[in-house]
């Protein structure tokens, strides 16, 4: 199931834009993820390097999204 933009508006998750290894990425924050993924497109931006343990897949709309292996790890919360 491909979540769009609009959808992840409209819920509790978090929107927005970090750099990421000198790149801006749009993150999408989502505490009911269990991991992080980034899309094929930014990886293949950083020359194929993470830096984190973030699993590539194909993503629209987002970069990469931040699950709560990253929130529990930066001790984050989302309120």
């Amino acid at each position: 199931m491909a979540l769009t933009r609009e959808q992840a508006e409209a819920s509790n998750l978090v929107i927005g834009t970090l750099p990421i290894l000198g790149r801006v990425a749009r993150v999408l924050v989502d505490p009911s993820a269990s991991l992080c993924f980034a899309s094929e497109e930014f990886y293949e931006s950083l020359g194929h390097q993470l830096p984190a343990r973030l699993y590539v897949l194909q993503l629209r709309g987002f970069d990469v999204i931040l699950g709560m292996d990253w929130l529990e790890a930066h001790l984050a919360v989302v309120d």
